[in-house]
């Protein structure tokens, strides 16, 4: 009778056991649904469809020596190889690279191809008219 008693304890301690599992097992699956559902509303994971996201136009006076030639490109519409050619960039790594590294590469003042920079990227936005033949 002991053995009878023992295997019904054991067994129903087993189901105890699987019971308590599959509670902890869900518990933890609602956990992380709420926690990603937060997650993903508060824009952890990028903007939702459901949200405005307007991405803020720099202009020339934002520019700073960290950014690269790339996200200039992108960030004025700036044809692929203008500031390549401008500044004279012959760095295979171009447009990959920072104003500053390439400021270093060329051992020239970080502040001054910053400038030279902006100033190509000011011709670029507002070309100088063109000049008028003189009346003859």
């Amino acid at each position: 009778m002991d053995n009878e008693n023992s295997a019904g304890k054991t067994k129903k301690s087993g189901t105890i056991w699987i019971i308590l599992t599959i509670v902890a097992f869900l518990l933890a699956v609602f956990f992380l649904a709420h926690t990603f559902i937060n997650l993903k509303r508060h824009g952890f994971f990028g903007p939702s469809s459901g949200q405005n996201f307007h991405r803020r136009k720099i202009n020339v006076a934002d520019i700073q020596g960290w950014m690269t030639f790339d996200f200039l490109d992108k960030s004025f519409g700036l044809p692929p190889d203008y500031l390549k050619k401008g500044l004279g960039i012959t760095d295979k790594k171009y447009p990959n690279i920072t104003i500053d590294s390439w400021a270093k590469n060329t051992q020239e003042n970080p502040g001054a191809m910053l400038e030279k920079t902006k100033k190509l990227i000011q011709d670029f936005e507002n070309p100088a008219p063109p000049e008028t033949p003189p009346n003859i």
